[in-house]
Formats: structure tokens, C-alpha cells, sequence
């Protein structure tokens, strides 16, 4: 949470070994090896955030494991691994799982994260009609569908 939330990059090199691997499909390889990945990391979604929280949620921990399910809220003035900017609300909810050594530092992250804007609803007119129907045109009752923005 230092690192993320509150900027503290050097904490990166107390708590995580030197061969750190983040285990994350989007991002670019410079996040994902050592300290050096994660102060990098954590300097660009700083830098493309507006006042946002990382939350955690639930932590549970085994043997050399350790589990956190998070959310991070904000609003991105430039664009995020692929996420544009807007003048929304933005959540991406995750999973971490942590392998810790021996000696109490992470050596590796794999990391589930799940992106998501925040919904509008539209109302929309729609009809079904059996497959062997032609579409009519009258005035259907609307029906509720969501579209993002």
C-alpha cells in the first residue's frame, strides 16, 4: 500500500528481493522485474491519476503465500495500460498473490486485475419476434440495457 498509495518507493526495495517477478498479462515487461519495475509501476498510475484509493479488502495467508483482494477508484487524466482517459469514475478490482521467502521479502506477484467504468443506463425500445416473424414496426414497450461510456 506505501508504494501505490502513498508514493514511498523506496519501501519497494525493503520489502521485495531482487528478482522480483510481477506475474500481470497487460503490462509492459519495464513493471514487472525487480523494485526498480514496481517503483516505475507505481510512478505511472500516480501519474495518470486523479485522487485515487487502493483499498484492501481481504488478506489470507498460507505457508509462504499470501492472498489480498483489492480495488482501486480514480479518474485518469492520460491513458492506463490501455485504459483511456475520461472524466469517469474508473475501478479496477484484483487479486495479488504474494510468495514470500524465507527471509520475509516477496519474490513474486501474480496479480488478476478486472477493469471496469462505470455504468450508464439507456433506455432503448426492443422486441423479440419468433424467427419466422418478419420485424413490425409499432411501438414496442422500452426495455432497460446498459452501455458504457
Amino acid at each position: 500500500m506505501e508504494i501505490f498509495q502513498k508514493g514511498m518507493l523506496g519501501v519497494a526495495d525493503e520489502i521485495l528481493t531482487p528478482g522480483f517477478i510481477l506475474r500481470n498479462p497487460v503490462l509492459p515487461p519495464e513493471f514487472t522485474y525487480g523494485p526498480e519495475g514496481v517503483k516505475k509501476f507505481a510512478s505511472s498510475v500516480a501519474n495518470r491519476s486523479v485522487g485515487f484509493e487502493i483499498v484492501h479488502h481481504d488478506a489470507i495467508s498460507t505457508a509462504d503465500k499470501v492472498l489480498i483482494r483489492w480495488t482501486y477508484t480514480g479518474t485518469l487524466k492520460k491513458d492506463l495500460l490501455g485504459i483511456p482517459p475520461s472524466d469517469k469514475l474508473v475501478t479496477i478490482t484484483g487479486f495479488d498473490l504474494f510468495r514470500i521467502t524465507k527471509h520475509g521479502k516477496i519474490a513474486e506477484l501474480w496479480q488478476t486485475p478486472t477493469y471496469y467504468q462505470r455504468w450508464e443506463v439507456v433506455i432503448v425500445p426492443f422486441v423479440l419476434m419468433p424467427s419466422h416473424t418478419k420485424y413490425e414496426t409499432s411501438t414496442p414497450e422500452p426495455s432497460v440495457v446498459s452501455r458504457n461510456y
